[in-house]
């Protein structure tokens, strides 16, 4: 109401950034996943608590849970008797893990910038920005299945956003819910290129149920004001006769 009155006095509304939709989407993420409780994006693991995420981290140097579950198996395989030391349970909680992990939404991310059939990029073309996302635990044909989590007590289906937006995450190109139905998804975006200089795009595709599975890439360009390398099409003379006779006949 008051963002709407605002408008009508001719004042400017808050403008909505890309940091402004990425703490919307993580509030969901928290939400979900019972955030206020457990904090490290591991604890969304069966049997994982913070002291056993620490373990974990320490003993694969680190690694995020996208790149945790991402491990092979058998990589994995070697962690649990020191996480799980003490416990007798030992398989049980890895087969939960990996029950886990192999019903989560993994994806890979990948981004490029192009003008289709050149080389160099100038003012003036339009430039298309291709996107693809692979699901990398489900086969062709299949999808996502409901939410896992220790804490929401309904049944949901999570959904990606992807997000396009500079290095400072404060402006904002384009956001767009995903509509996933297959195992590959590929969007573009094109757009006609206004000025010369590097121009530098970040994607951002992230879940709004899970924590610690978003995935960042970045592309840059540089787009120069005039063509240097580019072939300038010579007509033969039919060439020029077919033209002109097409211009006659319509």
């Amino acid at each position: 109401m008051a963002l709407a009155q605002a408008f009508k006095q001719g004042q400017q509304p808050k403008k909505i950034t890309a940091k402004n939709i990425m703490t919307l989407i993580q509030f969901s993420q928290n939400l979900m996943q019972g955030g206020w409780i457990h904090k490290d994006a591991y604890e969304q693991l069966p049997g994982f608590d913070d002291a056993m995420a620490r373990k974990v981290k320490g003993k694969c140097g680190g690694k995020t849970l996208y790149q945790y579950c991402m491990l092979p198996k058998e990589e994995r395989l070697s962690i649990p008797p020191f996480a799980f030391q003490g416990q007798a349970d030992q398989v049980d909680q890895f087969e939960d893990q990996e029950k886990c992990i192999k019903a989560l939404p993994l994806v890979k991310l990948t981004m490029e910038a192009f003008v289709e059939g050149e080389d160099e990029i100038v003012v003036g073309d339009i430039l298309t920005c291709k996107l693809t996302v692979e699901y990398m635990n489900l086969e062709k044909g299949q999808r996502s299945g409901y939410v896992c989590s220790k804490h929401y007590p309904y049944l949901k289906r999570d959904n990606w956003f992807l997000i396009i937006t500079d290095e400072s995450f404060t402006g904002l190109a384009a956001i767009e819910k995903l509509q996933i139905t297959d195992n590959v998804y590929v969007k573009e975006f094109k757009e006609r290129i206004q000025r010369p200089g590097k121009i530098a795009f970040t994607s951002i595709l992230t879940n709004d149920s899970y924590k610690g599975l978003d995935q960042f890439s970045k592309v840059e360009i540089n787009v120069v004001a005039q063509a240097k390398n580019r072939k300038i099409h010579e007509y033969s003379k039919e060439d020029i006769k077919a033209i002109k006779e097409q211009n006659m006949l319509t």
